[in-house]
């Protein structure tokens, strides 16, 4: 299981989250009912073998608003 160990101030404000609330859980927190499982498996996918994956997956703020976000991993 992959957890948060940093996030910055812009992520913090953008989500709606204090650093404690999000930090030691997992991104999971971010997805919700709209959020494309395959999206997020093939994210898995290529963190599992270790390679740079770019998507854009549905997330969601703590008061429940829905946003997109790209995520890129190097």
């Amino acid at each position: 299981t992959r957890t948060v160990l940093w996030t910055s101030h812009s992520f913090l404000a953008m989500t709606g989250y204090a650093a404690g609330e999000v930090l030691g859980n997992s991104p999971k927190m971010l997805q919700g009912e709209n959020t494309d499982a395959r999206v997020v498996n093939r994210i898995r996918q290529h963190l599992n073998r270790a390679q740079p994956v770019q998507a854009d997956v549905l997330n969601y703020r703590k008061g429940g608003e829905p946003y997109n976000c790209r995520v890129a991993i190097d």
